[in-house]
């Protein structure tokens, strides 16, 4: 039976034979299971999986550590990611750009990651690994979405970014490659080209925009290329800033005002992706292919919960805040772990659940058009 079921996904992972199959999903359920992507944490959970009780510990860690191994090489993980992918059949209209850092010992991790906002929820698309504490530069970026071009059809998306992902060669490359996008800006960056457009002086913007509810905005032009620039009151209850300024390719105020407020998606993204879910930063693997890997096991992970927690949102229990309004009394990714617990308990019972969910999307998955026309139309 386990034979069967891992031979279905080898149009997917062609490149690899049963054992080392079903040694990634074994990792992917401990994973699921026990909530963090510590290799010698999830070693006694491997035994339960397996219905091997006679081996020690250490055999099992070090299984884990020949998946990781094995799986360190060429487009591997690209593969894995696009059939996480697979599990998404709903439209996309919004990315989002942020990065998630943490250091382990001497090594430092950067994930720059892309998200896509997929039925209210920011699902991780592509990222790579800066290694460094610093903001990411511009060419760091580019080369991010020129790979992530190469798996997905993001044109007509809007990228919405927060202060750090500024840069005219960075909007250009966006504008290039016809993505729209909403960035926060400094207060003051690129002032001089806004007091030179037509229209109220940036002074003057910033205590109309304090009276508004909507903010105020205007056209403004920066070496040759139009963008709309817009200030509006900070939504945030106590904020040091009570202004927020934004420059973007659309040109409605309030639809630019609105959407931005997405932005914080990334990081309840990061904060399940950590603390309150696969514990991201006590990855310790040599950085690489490797750290690549367990990335995308861990994202595939988040997706199923997630996955899991959108079927039975409408019943889950709302609260209401004052400052944010209301809310799912547990998260869609609690909600769905939850579910999927029962489903984690054996190989065979979890293989079944996973092929019948992306059942659809597994013919041609391997191609870019197939595997992703659910995903970016």
């Amino acid at each position: 039976m386990l034979s069967t079921l891992l031979d279905k996904f080898k149009n997917s992972f062609p490149e690899v034979n049963r054992i080392q199959l079903k040694n990634m999903f074994v990792l992917l359920i401990c994973i699921l299971d026990k909530e963090t992507v510590c290799l010698y944490k999830l070693k006694k959970h491997v035994p339960v999986i397996l219905g091997n009780t006679q081996s020690e510990g250490y055999a099992h860690y070090k299984r884990l550590l020949r998946t990781v191994d094995f799986w360190s090489g060429g487009d591997l993980w690209e593969n894995l990611l696009l059939m996480v992918m697979g599990l998404l059949n709903h439209q996309v209209k919004y990315l989002l750009l942020d990065g998630t850092k943490w250091e382990m010992g001497s090594i430092k991790f950067h994930f720059m990651t892309l998200c896509a906002v997929y039925r209210g929820v920011s699902i991780p698309i592509y990222w790579i690994d800066l290694k460094k504490k610093g903001h990411s530069s511009q060419k760091e970026r580019k080369q991010l979405l020129e790979r992530a071009l190469r798996l997905y059809r993001l044109e007509g998306k809007t990228l919405i970014a927060d202060r750090e992902y500024i840069g005219l060669e960075w909007f250009g490359y966006l504008v290039e490659h016809d993505i729209d996008f909403i960035v926060r800006l400094k207060k003051n960056v690129y002032r001089s080209y806004i007091d030179q457009s037509v229209g109220d002086a940036y002074s003057k913007m910033e205590k109309r925009a304090l009276k508004r509810k909507h903010g105020v905005g205007k056209t403004v032009t920066i070496q040759g290329r139009g963008y709309r620039f817009v200030i509006v009151k900070n939504g945030q209850p106590n904020a040091e800033e009570p202004l927020l300024y934004l420059l973007s390719t659309l040109e409605k105020k309030h639809v630019i005002s609105q959407a931005y407020q997405m932005r914080w998606l990334i990081e309840v993204c990061f904060y399940h992706l950590k603390s309150n879910g696969f514990q991201l930063e006590n990855l310790a693997v040599k950085q690489g292919e490797r750290t690549r890997l367990m990335m995308a096991i861990a994202v595939l992970a988040y997706v199923l919960a997630v996955h899991e927690g959108l079927k039975k949102l409408k019943d889950v229990r709302t609260k209401h805040h004052k400052d944010y309004g209301e809310f799912p009394e547990v998260s869609v990714f609690r909600s769905g772990l939850d579910t999927l617990a029962i489903k984690v308990r054996e190989i065979v019972l979890f293989l079944d659940y996973l092929i019948n969910q992306i059942r659809k999307q597994m013919d041609g998955y391997r191609s870019k058009k197939c595997i992703c026309s659910n995903f970016v139309q």
